[in-house]
């Protein structure tokens, strides 16, 4: 679902940005301040993206009237139809597959040579760190 979302999100902020280039010349053209244009894309562009996740999926049989005579039924279970979102999750689970299971493997692997309080160590290890970078 990261990964969908992420496609998304570029496919709409490129909409946006070629919207508000667009309109960037006609504000210039009537004299009005070019920012104003901007900052509305920007927040656009997080609504669109930002309420994505929240707003009702697509119904799951549509019929198309294409003549006027003709009505075609279409259903989420139709072969030809193509969904980003079904990509996305083939694409994520074959990543998954090849990347995250070897790191996990080998990660559970090195946990259980390790003595006990290496975890304990390292995080307090990394907050004198922290806190060294910050004074």
């Amino acid at each position: 679902m990261i990964t969908a979302l992420m496609i998304y999100g570029i496919a709409i902020s490129g909409l946006v940005a070629i919207a508000a280039e667009a309109s960037q010349l006609v504000v210039r053209r009537l004299g009005m301040p070019v920012r104003l244009v901007w900052a509305g894309a920007m927040l656009s562009m997080f609504a669109l993206i930002g309420f994505a996740p929240y707003r009702g999926a697509a119904p799951e049989s549509t019929s198309v009237n294409l003549t006027g005579h003709e009505v075609v039924q279409i259903t989420s279970t139709s072969p030809n139809v193509f969904s980003f979102a079904t990509l996305a999750q083939r694409i994520a689970g074959v990543e998954r597959a090849a990347l995250v299971h070897p790191i996990e493997r080998s990660i559970s692997l090195a946990q259980s040579r390790l003595p006990v309080w290496t975890s304990d160590f390292l995080i307090a290890l990394w907050f004198i760190a922290s806190a060294t970078l910050l004074v």
